[in-house]
């Protein structure tokens, strides 16, 4: 008897059918990583409010206080209990110091995937920018990279500061959708060395401030940040890990 043909074997795919599904799968993979992504920023944005609410509550319970224990005539408590009054001052310090630390943390690590570019200048909405900072990555800095790999990219109108400063060089704000992007882009950066053009971590202002004051030091030889952590080599030869509100001398040698 002749061998009956059934109806119900599978169909072999084609290429474009298997390229369409491997697509579908990927574009569902990146979605759910957005989605978690954005969940963790908004996380993290709400922790950094929670921190700063209280670190707004604690400095005005030590302005408070210090207030309540001087006047114009002189202190209203007796002598003895100065050092006590001093103790609890300090204390409420150093808390209120804690709490604008691990909300500067916090905010740091919420930066970690973007960069700026100074000297860069670029025109159009967002979409352009995007494409033109892509096409600075691929042919100026040399380094492979997707279009779709750049989240964010628009120009950073320059503030009145830093016109009167005369450091008002045009900027570019980039966020990459994974941090393994952003350093492929800094590791890339030596080329642009002679230019003037410059590449940046997005630094908090509390970090910012620290690496102007380590800057203005005469005890400091040279500056650098990697991943958000602030570096100094001291003139005497010394490395040192250097953070927000701390002396020179009480930061980490490394």
């Amino acid at each position: 008897m002749p061998k009956k043909t059934d109806s119900t074997s599978e169909v072999p795919l084609s290429s474009g059918d298997l390229e369409q599904i491997v697509k579908k799968a990927l574009d569902a993979a990146m979605e759910v990583l957005r989605t978690e992504f954005a969940q963790q920023l908004t996380a993290l944005a709400s922790r950094v409010d929670t921190l700063e609410t209280t670190l707004n509550e604690v400095m005005s319970s030590v302005d408070k206080l210090g207030s309540e224990v001087f006047t114009p005539s002189g202190p209203i408590v007796k002598s003895e209990d100065n050092e006590e009054i001093k103790k609890e001052l300090d204390s409420m310090r150093k808390h209120a110091q804690d709490i604008e630390l691990h909300a500067n943390d916090s905010e740091q690590y919420s930066r970690n995937n973007n960069l700026h570019i100074k000297g860069l200048v670029v025109t159009g909405r967002e979409a352009e920018c995007r494409v033109a900072v892509h096409n600075f990555i691929l042919h100026q800095l040399k380094c492979k990279m997707e279009l779709e790999d750049i989240d964010v990219a628009h120009q950073i109108q320059s503030s009145p500061q830093s016109s009167q400063s005369g450091s008002s060089a045009p900027s570019v704000f980039v966020r990459f959708k994974s941090r393994s992007h952003r350093d492929a882009v800094i590791r890339s950066r030596r080329i642009l060395k002679g230019m003037r053009m410059t590449i940046q971590e997005d630094l908090t202002p509390l970090n910012v401030q620290t690496v102007n004051r380590l800057k203005r030091s005469d005890l400091v030889e040279r500056v650098w940040y990697w991943n958000g952590k602030i570096f100094a080599l001291l003139k005497n030869g010394t490395k040192i890990l250097a953070r927000p509100f701390q002396r020179i001398q009480d930061c980490k040698q490394i």
